[in-house]
């Protein structure tokens, strides 16, 4: 299973999806990436309402998600990124 999943992270081409690459490469689940997805969900629907979203809370809430990437912060930028980088959640 693992040489599988190996072999999926050097065929996905983060070009085309870099936010399916982060995941694969990450390992996460798929209750992990929909949670992920319902978060940004969360924050978008904050930001529209007008409410400030801090950097902190939305770090914390991912490694409540992703415990085995708990203090990277650049995991968490990365999700952002690679979301708009794939023309979702541009607006978070």
């Amino acid at each position: 299973m693992e040489e599988r999943i190996e072999l999926l992270i050097e065929i996905a081409d983060p070009e085309k999806d870099s936010f399916v690459h982060l995941v694969l490469e990450a390992g996460l689940s798929k209750e992990q990436i929909d949670k992920i997805l319902d978060l940004m969900d969360k924050v978008r629907e904050e930001i529209n309402a007008g409410k400030p979203v801090s950097h902190h809370q939305f770090e914390s809430e991912i490694y409540e998600i992703v415990p085995l990437k708990y203090g990277d912060y650049h995991f968490a930028e990365a999700i952002i990124s690679t979301l708009k980088e794939t023309g979702r959640y541009e607006d978070v």
